[in-house]
């Protein structure tokens, strides 16, 4: 095997200038965990919350329409925040607080781990700092009262107040970190200081706190002010309208409240209410209890998030209910180019394929007729038919031109994980979790072949230039080779030590390209079976082959796409999507990536761009 040292040339890595287009195939997949945080973009236009699924998700509010999801990776998300500017998101959890670009959800930044949960973090005023409330783990009963669980810096970003977990707040100084005063008033460990803000004036704080209480502190004397009670549970969030009379908060009990600051009174149930009294109402939640409220910046809606993994918008004055933001799976499960370059085919977790214009996003034509979701796309090189292959155990053929389908090919007693087209169009080949391979005419339908002689589920296909060989990798370490007229099993290349998620061959025969989840993507001589290259990655579910043989492309579970140009030993990435790549594919001349991902975004990367 030859070892390659590729040339990684920094002007080349993490530009987001690279990004050609990204259109979405249908991103409507709304969160299977508690919503821990909200917050409303400063424009009004975005709703961003963090959940205990691992993700971030970016919603229209006024249409309730998820626009992107992203991908945490280490862990639950219990905090996010929005710069002032509007561009940048910022999360903490289980893991270090991480940066990321509202616009195409990639990761800017990681700040430094800390040595703890971060349950909640402050952005100062300016955006400089960050500061970090850290629950510290494994502590005994004396120790975890003083450890932290809120935290908010004060609007001229002098101080800091800091909320723990024995129910008292302490204000510091930022620069200095003196503690300048205490406040003590929560029930010591059963009031925990779950939730801070301070007043716009720097006169007030408000404390939400496990005792079922708000207390109104006076910033400067640290005396209690009012403490409102009402909440028959904990109180998890609280937050300012806009213009700072009213405070809004939710709690453990499942209900959002709103009270009136000046008067430091709850503003009733609106069911008790005289129709014409202009009062505002309790607001109810439907299900469970409220982790996080946020509000509007033009102070009309109330956006809460809760344990039953829904993000809810109200309307602030009536306590009206206006939309519920969830949605579905839309995995990009596999993707193909027509030999044009005109238009993507990718087939999704949704039972769909769908065709867009390369060039516009525009989606062309929409094929309906699985009824399991697409795992695998293919088209044929003269570019007539389109062939799917579903987790319902068939596989379908398409017209390319008019989206009609015309005919099903069924006999797979499992769902079809992978099909590959031979090149003259005659045969289609069908890998399916019941461990075997189906070979069946395109034009009649008819079953030629069954092998069911090798172990392993068939997780990807490819077919020889020449249409004698058929090579598929499995769940069982291998890459296998089959020769399609007679179904014999030709040769058997090991040296993967996980599943091969992906294989393709070269258009000139030479080279197998194999992809696994051991972090790696091998090359290897089609005709003695030698292991050439080794190149390094990580967990990989998709490689492709440019048809002139230069570049490999990779897409993994850690969200990247990684290339390598194999002729000049160079290497270009990763670039970054919000979740997992699942299916890659390059163009030639000119040479553009394009990647489909878990939560149906589609990003095209023209990755040679100076």
């Amino acid at each position: 095997m030859n070892e390659i040292n590729f040339t990684y040339p920094e002007h080349l890595i993490l530009k987001k200038e690279k990004l050609l287009k990204a259109f979405h195939v249908a991103p409507n997949f709304g969160h299977s965990s508690s919503v821990n945080s909200v917050v409303v973009s400063p424009d009004g236009k975005y709703i961003i919350s963090g959940s205990g699924d691992k993700t971030i998700k970016i919603w229209e509010l006024d249409t309730g329409t998820l626009v992107r999801t992203i991908e945490a990776q280490m862990g639950a998300v219990y905090c996010v925040a929005i710069s002032s500017d509007g561009k940048n998101i910022i999360s903490s959890g289980d893991g270090p607080i991480k940066i990321w670009s509202l616009e195409l959800g990639i990761l800017i930044k990681t700040l430094n781990r800390q040595k703890g949960v971060v349950p909640s973090f402050a952005v100062s005023p300016d955006g400089n700092d960050i500061i970090p409330a850290i629950f510290k783990l494994g502590l005994g009963m004396d120790e975890i009262k003083d450890t932290e669980c809120s935290v908010v810096i004060s609007p001229d970003g002098k101080f800091k107040a800091v909320g723990y977990f024995g129910g008292v707040i302490k204000l510091r100084d930022i620069k200095t970190d003196e503690l300048i005063r205490t406040f003590e008033g929560h029930m010591g460990i059963m009031g925990t200081v779950n939730s801070l803000l301070i007043t716009s004036d720097g006169n007030y704080i408000i404390s939400g706190s496990s005792d079922k209480t708000i207390k109104i502190w006076d910033l400067k004397t640290g005396n209690i002010i009012q403490t409102l009670e009402g909440h028959e549970d904990g109180v998890n969030s609280v937050a300012l309208s806009p213009n700072g009379k009213y405070i809004i908060s939710g709690s453990r009990d499942a209900t959002i409240k709103v009270w009136n600051l000046e008067q430091r009174e709850l503003l009733r149930d609106l069911a008790k209410l005289p129709k014409k009294e202009p009062i505002l109402p309790i607001i109810k939640s439907l299900k469970n209890r409220i982790n996080s409220v946020a509000l509007s910046p033009d102070g009309k809606y109330v956006i809460s998030g809760s344990l039953d993994t829904d993000i809810r918008v109200w309307e602030l004055d009536t306590g009206v209910l206006i939309r519920t933001l969830k949605g579905h799976r839309c995995d990009v499960s596999s993707l193909e180019v027509s030999s044009d370059n005109k238009n993507i085919i990718c087939g999704s977790w949704d039972k769909t394929v769908k065709i867009f214009e390369l060039e516009s996003g525009k989606l062309v034509r929409l094929l309906r007729g699985h009824k399991g979701p697409v795992t695998s796309v293919a088209i044929s090189h003269d570019d007539k038919y389109v062939i799917s292959g579903s987790r319902d155990n068939t596989i379908k053929i398409w017209d390319y031109n008019t989206g009609n389908l015309l005919r099903t090919l069924e006999g797979d007693k499992r769902y079809v994980f992978s099909i590959a087209l031979t090149k003259d169009g005659k045969y289609v080949v069908g890998g399916s979790y019941g461990n075997s391979i189906n070979i069946w005419e395109l034009e009649t339908g008819k079953l030629l072949h069954n092998l069911e002689k090798n172990v392993g589920v068939k997780n990807s296909i490819a077919v020889s230039p020449d249409g004698r060989y058929i090579i598929n990798g499995s769940y069982d370490k291998n890459i296998k080779v089959w020769e399609l007229s007679t179904g014999a099993l030709v040769d058997t290349f090991e040296g993967h030590k996980s599943e091969v998620h992906s294989v393709d061959i070269s258009t000139d025969g030479k080279f197998i390209i194999s992809g696994s989840w051991d972090f790696s993507v091998k090359i290897w001589d089609f005709k003695t079976g030698a292991l050439v290259h080794n190149l390094k990655t990580g967990s990989v579910n998709s490689v492709k082959i440019s048809e002139d043989n230069r570049f490999i492309v990779s897409g993994s579970y850690d969200n990247a796409v990684e290339i390598w140009d194999i002729n000049k030993y160079m290497y270009y990435g990763p670039f970054y999507h919000a979740s997992q790549v699942y299916s890659v594919f390059i163009t030639s001349k000119p040479y553009l990536v394009i990647a489909g991902d878990r939560h149906g975004d589609i990003l095209v990367w023209d990755f040679l761009k100076e």
